[in-house]
């Protein structure tokens, strides 16, 4: 079993890592290992979705890809089959950035590696990260954004990324507009980050997920 595959599985279990959202199911020498992450997933302007993501990561990987699949009581089986594919938007908090300059060029760096789109943005004390495009692609950012070095901590030393939080995942729907690159943003108002979100047709991902981060 490669120590790569319990380094990814050691990152999402701390990135979902509210009660029940990550459990480990098996791990063997011989089959790799299965995991299973929870994660509610916004349709707005309906109701949550409670999405389980069944992982399996056999012995050879990552030279062999992993096995996903998707389950959710609320939706039918073609339903959650066609929810493994198409594009995501994900919603992510950074608590701070101390070596900005480089931060933001490895976050560049990773989001055009792995074809993603979206938005870094800075008002204030705020750091969000709104991404867009494909689920594993995004899997695969996450993974790399708690396993990497990005940062340093208060005595200068390199240091990986502890405190992010995933605030929103939801698959983009029609009202949504789709971002065709990925940029980085300062904004200096409440009001220039709500009217980002709203030309994004994310208005109600604001109201619901950012606001509150700036009480």
């Amino acid at each position: 079993m490669s120590a790569l595959a319990l380094e990814e599985l050691s990152a999402l279990a701390a990135i979902y890592c509210e009660p029940d959202e990550c459990e480990v199911l098996a791990v063997s020498e011989t089959h790799g290992i299965t995991f299973r992450i929870q994660t509610r997933v916004k349709r707005l302007p309906d109701t949550d979705i409670l999405l389980k993501l069944l992982f399996h990561l056999p012995v050879s990987y990552p030279s062999t890809p992993p096995n996903i699949s998707v389950d959710s009581e609320q939706l039918t089986r073609a339903q959650c089959t066609s929810t493994e594919d198409g594009i995501w938007t994900v919603l992510l908090h950074l608590d701070h950035m101390r070596a900005k300059a480089k931060y933001v060029k490895t976050v560049e760096k990773w989001t055009s590696d792995l074809r993603l789109t979206g938005r870094l943005m800075f008002m204030g004390r705020v750091i969000l990260i709104l991404l867009q495009g494909d689920r594993n692609s995004i899997k695969e950012y996450l993974i790399l954004q708690k396993t990497s070095k990005v940062d340093v901590d208060s005595s200068g030393k390199k240091c990986k990324e502890k405190m992010i939080s995933v605030l929103c995942e939801t698959k983009v729907q029609t009202q949504h507009k789709r971002y065709q690159a990925f940029e980085v943003k300062e904004y200096s108002t409440l009001d220039e980050l709500q009217k980002e979100f709203e030309a994004a047709g994310l208005k109600e991902l604001f109201s619901e997920f950012v606001t509150g981060l700036l009480k």
